[in-house]
């Protein structure tokens, strides 16, 4: 795929690191939040390995269809997606327990 782009080795590697590290952060403070939110041990979370599973699978189909939608709309895709982001902060901030 890199050849395809005609992007420079350099700025590839530049953006891939970026990407990763963009990646890890975010999945470790969803972690932590996850399970400071729910109160995670590591009992409770093999009894409810299939729970858990299941929801990772239709976070993904929901991710993907989003962005499949925002893809088709030209101009309300981007405003839906920062609507949408700005509602769960606005939740999870003031209403929620996340980060209490």
């Amino acid at each position: 795929m890199i050849g395809m782009s005609e992007i420079k080795t350099i700025q590839f590697l530049a953006y891939s690191i970026v990407a990763g590290l963009l990646w890890a952060s975010t999945v470790s403070i969803v972690g932590y939040a996850a399970g400071r939110f729910f109160d995670l041990t590591p009992l409770s979370l093999e009894q409810n390995l299939l729970f858990i599973v299941l929801g990772f699978f239709l976070f993904g189909l929901f991710v993907g269809y989003f962005c499949e939608e925002i893809r088709r709309e030209e101009d309300g895709g981007v405003k839906r997606l920062l609507a949408v982001g700005y509602g769960f902060w606005q939740f999870a901030l003031y209403e929620g327990t996340c980060f209490d």
